[in-house]
């Protein structure tokens, strides 16, 4: 079965890493209508947010500016940077689950593969972007031509140079047998 991104429903609700349920429970016990207002606002972005994965997809759909959306995280309103966070996650993990599920079912209109590995690689880099190494030109220079001059001597070893005559004159001459002459 292929799963695509509007199929998987995402979590409701995104805790702060460092909150049981019971806590932020009681946190947002603690708040007034209007701020409880808020976190549902915040929470509903988040669901959209971990569904498609910028906030620029997500926050009109829930009726937000962006710039809401980013005044909640520079100001981390009700510990919205690690929900965000969790959101985040939430998201690359679907993200894993469309390509597993490729692997399975390698058949049929899906999409892009390359683009579905790119967008991993954006997402999750510490899990999908190879690791690339820059390598010091001059050394790799030096180490060809290095490698060009043992060629070179090994070649040169292993070419036998037969004796013979070292003019076409004294070649002709020893195709010849004795006393015959080339005119």
């Amino acid at each position: 079965m292929t799963i695509s991104l509007d199929e998987q429903r995402p979590e409701t609700t995104f805790l702060p890493p460092d909150m049981s349920p019971e806590a932020w429970e009681a946190f947002l016990a603690s708040l007034t209508a209007s701020k409880r207002a808020t976190v549902a606002r915040q929470d509903a972005f988040l669901s959209g947010f971990a569904s498609k994965g910028s906030i620029r997809s997500s926050a009109p759909g829930m009726g937000l500016s962006r710039q809401l959306v980013y005044y909640w995280i520079a100001e981390d309103s009700y510990h919205f940077k690690s929900r965000l966070e969790h959101a985040c996650h939430s998201f690359r993990e679907r993200l894993q689950d469309i390509a597993l599920s490729r692997i399975e079912e390698p058949q049929g209109n899906r999409g892009s593969d390359v683009l579905l590995m790119a967008t991993l690689n954006a997402h999750w880099p510490e899990k999908y972007r190879r690791d690339s190494i820059i390598v010091n030109v001059d050394v790799a220079k030096d180490v060809l031509a290095e490698v060009r001059k043992l060629t070179a001597q090994r070649l040169a070893a292993a070419v036998t140079v037969e004796p013979g005559p070292a003019t076409v004159a004294e070649r002709v001459a020893g195709m010849l047998g004795p006393g015959e002459n080339s005119t």
